[in-house]
């Protein structure tokens, strides 16, 4: 549960972690409301682009070098990049027609040649279509126009309350839901992040926090309300 503290709070990148993590033993934890183990995988990156993946399993870790940059958790990232060969043949472009025995077939309609992009909630899904739209996304100039873009590919993964659910050995319902979405800045050192019940993007500017003080500072997600701008008085008949 410490762990991500320990990173972070130790560490300036990416090889200073792999060199340090056989120097630690890190345990799991029942959870006594869900009566389990929390699954253990890890992403670190770095401000110079490095990336790795930590996953302990059965005793033992390893670290993975992750020029994809992206991660997922069960079963494990091996898996996962092999899984991805499976959708080599994804195109942003819309394939050409076929023809068979005299006929013509047409693609359906635009986006025909992402079909068979899984757009299920399981995490080898959500590997596949976090690859492929991360790969065919267009890079875009600047900070702000970067993170527009993050919206809109996380967008794509968000849980709406009642989609997925599950009981406990108490017969309690339980609802997963994306509780809060981050986005990080790694080159200007600024968190960005919404919740599900607020979406309003807010901002931590970490270059402004002085972390050699002894007080753990803390912001409560839930504080304040979405905002929703009204324009309905810039209305302007057309002429």
């Amino acid at each position: 549960m410490l762990f991500c503290d320990w990173v972070l709070g130790n560490f300036s990148n990416v090889e200073e972690v792999k060199q340090s993590l056989k120097t630690v033993k890190v345990f799991g934890y029942d959870d006594p409301e869900y009566h389990m183990d929390l699954t253990i995988h890890f992403i670190v990156y770095d401000a110079t682009g490095s990336s790795i993946v930590i996953e302990y399993n059965f005793g033992t870790y390893e670290v993975y070098d992750n020029e994809l940059g992206i991660m997922t958790n069960a079963p494990d990232f091996p898996y996962h990049v092999s899984n991805l060969r499976n959708f080599i043949g994804m195109n942003n472009f819309n394939p050409p027609a076929h023809k068979q025995d005299g006929m013509d077939f047409l693609p359906t309609g635009h986006g025909a040649g992402m079909w068979g992009l899984p757009g299920d909630y399981t995490p080898p899904s959500r590997f596949i279509r976090f690859g492929v739209l991360t790969n065919f996304s267009d890079q875009q100039p600047d900070a702000p126009s970067t993170l527009n873009l993050a919206q809109h590919i996380i967008n794509t993964f968000s849980i709406p309350r009642g989609i997925i659910a599950e009981k406990t050995p108490d017969n309690k319902v339980i609802n997963e839901t994306t509780q809060w979405v981050s986005f990080r800045d790694l080159t200007n050192k600024v968190l960005y992040f919404n919740t599900y019940d607020n979406q309003t993007i807010r901002k931590i500017e970490l270059g402004e926090i002085d972390f050699g003080k002894t007080d753990v500072l803390t912001y409560p997600f839930d504080k304040g309300e979405q905002t929703i701008i009204d324009v309905t008085a810039d209305m302007k008949a057309n002429k």
